[in-house]
């Protein structure tokens, strides 16, 4: 591996703000680490992200798919962007050419019985048509594999007859407990900050929050790092993206359903092992694997033929959808929705009414009835 590889290595491990402890971990000078880091990483389109505890924050993720009806689906990507800030949405993209989106929703558990009641709002208003939400158990978040990128030339070289033989550290699928949230409503914002600039500092941090430095940083301490906030850093490769609004990239969603636990266990294997995948989950009732992907598009008749190799036995099983690159998005944790006295907090009628006004539906929501 070259300097760049090793580097990334260590940020997996500590992340990116601490220069010194990389150099001394790599053996590599911080001048050149800070280089790489700052530079050359970035301009090759390799981002590090944070990569959060939400079941410690007290929320669980959902995937979320919805279809919209004929008069909203070009309203749709305004009102998911609404529900970032109102509806605990941290992600959605739109499938092509179906035109129906996918979504991941981090919900307090308390709320899901009354954010399905609020779904079934939309359906009742025409904004939607239908939806299927399904509670992941467990989610993984990947990084790259640095040692297939070439961080001069921003490249990839993979040899696709032979990575299914490359060995991986496959992470095993334990059930995840969400409880009362372990963070306050400065840490929220002190990890939104860091989701959104995972190379910020701590004073850079207190500044924009216009509180003390010590006070931010004492939440970082003890709240953030102590109780493990921030489970690791993941590395990706998001480049692609043309000054002219142009994509050279490419995601999916690949869905499997009713898989036996030897079939999981091979199936994730198989994924574990792309150089780019971004995240795999697992519904609650073990009937849905799910796996996220963002390939160069040069790379695309590549993959597929690597999972005609490794999965085509599984065929009955799984679901491909291609994501709209110019319409998909994702967001940082729902800070809006917290309460310093209450904790999370979600009112359906009171958020169809948003979502209505938004799409001018005033006497629409007056017939909504709500059962409580």
């Amino acid at each position: 591996m070259d300097e760049a590889s090793y580097i990334v290595e260590a940020i997996k491990r500590v992340g990116p703000r601490n220069c010194s402890l990389i150099s001394r971990m790599t053996g590599i000078p911080i001048g050149t680490v800070r280089y790489k880091i700052y530079e050359q990483l970035k301009k090759k389109g390799v981002r590090v992200q944070v990569s959060v505890d939400y079941s410690k924050l007290g929320l669980a993720r959902n995937w979320v798919a919805l279809n919209f009806s004929d008069k909203c689906s070009e309203l749709a990507p305004r009102i998911l962007e609404r529900l970032s800030s109102i509806g605990y949405l941290t992600y959605y993209g739109r499938v092509v050419p179906q035109g129906n989106y996918f979504s991941l929703v981090a919900l307090p558990p308390k709320a899901k019985a009354e954010y399905r009641k609020f779904l079934n709002g939309l359906i009742d208003l025409n904004i939607l048509t239908s939806y299927k939400m399904d509670e992941l158990d467990w989610i993984c978040f990947l990084s790259m594999r640095p040692e297939y990128y070439d961080f001069s030339t921003g490249t990839w070289n993979i040899n696709w007859e032979t990575l299914n033989q490359s060995k991986v550290l496959v992470k095993g699928m334990g059930d995840i407990y969400v409880g009362e949230p372990m963070a306050d409503k400065v840490d929220l914002l002190i990890l939104t900050e860091l989701q959104l600039d995972s190379t910020v500092s701590i004073m850079e941090i207190a500044r924009k929050l216009k509180m003390k430095f010590k006070k931010v940083n004492y939440h970082f301490l003890e709240h953030v790092v102590r109780r493990e906030l921030i489970m690791n850093y993941i590395i990706r490769w998001q480049a692609g993206i043309e000054d002219d609004g142009q994509y050279s990239t490419l995601s999916m969603a690949i869905e499997f359903r009713d898989l036996t636990r030897g079939e999981l266990s091979s199936v994730q294997e198989v994924f574990h092992k792309l150089p780019f995948g971004w995240f795999d989950a697992l519904s609650s009732d073990r009937a849905l694997y799910l796996v996220y992907v963002s390939l160069p598009l040069t790379q695309y008749v590549n993959l597929l033929n690597y999972l005609r190799r490794t999965i085509s036995r599984y065929n009955q099983k799984f679901k491909v959808s291609l994501i709209d690159a110019s319409c998909s998005q994702g967001y940082t944790i729902p800070c809006e929705m917290f309460d310093e006295k209450q904790g999370w907090t979600f009112d359906a009628e009171k958020t169809l009414k948003e979502v209505g006004h938004l799409i001018h539906l005033t006497k629409e929501i007056k017939a909504v009835s709500f059962k409580k």
